[in-house]
């Protein structure tokens, strides 16, 4: 069935994803606090993805998954907002929070991200191979090994 998912992801297309890797056992100490957690999160990705875009006047918006925690959440949006401040300057932007069951794009990336977890932490490259087409740049903050970014959260 998830085969049969991937390949119809694949026939509607028209996306391209920048994928982050970040696996929070690997940062300093300093960043396990949610809000320097996701502002440096949100500045490595962000600042990548958004500088393809600086040009345009048209308003951005960002839809994300909505966390769990209220405390979480607001320190996403606070990274968020920030990151897209200092790369976008005076661009105007929303940033909208919708559950991922309620939208398809947000399914479509958790379907995405599942097939680089698969890849990056069992070696099973299956749904990967089936996606890797649409990855624009791959970026593994406080990592070893990246392509396409910088890594911005090193200690």
């Amino acid at each position: 069935m998830r085969g049969r998912v991937f390949q119809r992801i694949m026939e509607v297309g028209g996306f391209e994803l920048d994928v982050l890797i970040a696996d929070k056992r690997r940062f300093h100490p300093a960043l396990h606090d949610a809000v320097e957690f996701y502002s440096c999160l949100a500045n490595v990705l962000l600042d990548a993805v958004l500088r393809r875009h600086a040009d345009g006047d048209e308003r951005l918006v960002v839809i994300t998954d909505r966390l769990p925690l209220q405390r979480h959440r607001k320190a996403a949006e606070k990274a968020f907002k920030s990151a897209i401040r200092n790369t976008l300057k005076g661009r105007s932007f929303s940033i909208l929070h919708h559950a991922s069951s309620a939208h398809a794009l947000l399914q479509v990336v958790d379907y995405c991200t599942w097939a680089v977890q698969r890849k990056w932490h069992r070696g099973d490259s299956r749904a990967y191979d089936l996606i890797s087409g649409t990855i624009r740049s791959i970026y593994e903050a406080c990592g070893e090994e990246y392509r396409g970014g910088r890594d911005g959260c090193g200690a």
